[in-house]
């Protein structure tokens, strides 16, 4: 693929996804997985309520003691709240996130095509999917997970007693990690949903698509990505907000988070279903 067929192709695929935006149904589906995980934080927020206190406290109990009563304590609590509200909407959107975006693959592949509405199966087949897209979600935000902890303590060596490698290494090594490993799966969740194969068969045939057309799928993904890993960044580091702000901007920061996460959802599957549609024709 030329250099200007590239660039149309990768423009186009964007222009069809922002075409869809009046599809309420795909809205309102990330809207309630959104709301989902809004409840999730804000019961880690609010912790102290009797809503919520019991659940909270057996949560955060089991990650030892010291960091369970660190969380009870101002400012403390903000400090700790993106590492706990963090692992608590990674195990959330284990057994959620992959059906969701597989019900929203699925939506937008029979907006592209017309599909009539009576003709399309969206919950029944992402049931029917639910593990295989457990596994893809799993795949892309388990190697994700273990890029953000294990890299940091490979590169030690090189990064001790330097700041600007550090920050090198928070603002450019560690995102481009991410969009690389988006990358490299980014068909995975798509297939599975609207060709309803399995794991390992979406795999293979997505790494193929990544093989043919590198660049698309990392730019799509960068572009997809920059602003989720941008917020993220910041949010990771609680205790300089704590220290220099006001500790509730760490709340603000993982709901703006979490909204970002719409249209971040929103646009991969959006993207990478037209894109599949065109591989058919």
């Amino acid at each position: 693929m030329d250099i200007v067929a590239g660039v149309n192709l990768f423009v186009g695929l964007f222009v069809d996804t922002f075409k869809q935006f009046g599809r309420g149904r795909v809205w309102l589906l990330l809207l309630g997985y959104f709301l989902l995980n809004w409840l999730l934080l804000y019961a880690h927020y609010d912790f102290l309520s009797p809503l919520f206190y019991v659940c909270v406290s057996f949560w955060t109990g089991l990650f030892g003691g010291q960091q369970a009563v660190g969380f009870t304590h101002y400012p403390g609590h903000f400090m700790l709240l993106p590492y706990f509200f963090g692992w608590a909407k990674f195990y959330l959107g284990l057994i959620l996130e992959g059906a969701v975006l597989g019900a929203v693959a699925l939506m937008f592949y029979g907006s592209f095509l017309d599909i009539p509405k009576e003709e399309r199966s969206t919950l029944r087949a992402t049931l029917s999917s639910w593990i295989h897209l457990v596994f893809g979600w799993l795949l892309i935000n388990g190697l994700i997970l273990l890029v953000s902890r294990e890299l940091p303590a490979l590169l030690e060596p090189w990064l001790a007693g330097s700041p600007r490698r550090i920050q090198a290494f928070e603002f450019v090594v560690l995102p481009f990690s991410y969009v690389m490993i988006l990358a490299l799966f980014f068909f995975v969740l798509p297939r599975v949903a609207v060709y309803r194969e399995s794991f390992f068969k979406a795999l293979k045939r997505g790494l193929r698509l990544f093989v043919r057309n590198p660049f698309t799928c990392f730019f799509l993904s960068l572009i997809i990505m920059v602003v989720p890993v941008f917020l993220s960044i910041i949010a990771g580091y609680s205790s300089g907000i704590v220290e220099k702000f006001r500790p509730e901007l760490v709340y603000w920061l993982l709901l703006a988070g979490l909204v970002v996460d719409i249209f971040f959802n929103f646009f991969w599957m959006g993207t990478a279903v037209r894109f599949l549609i065109d591989e058919e024709t």
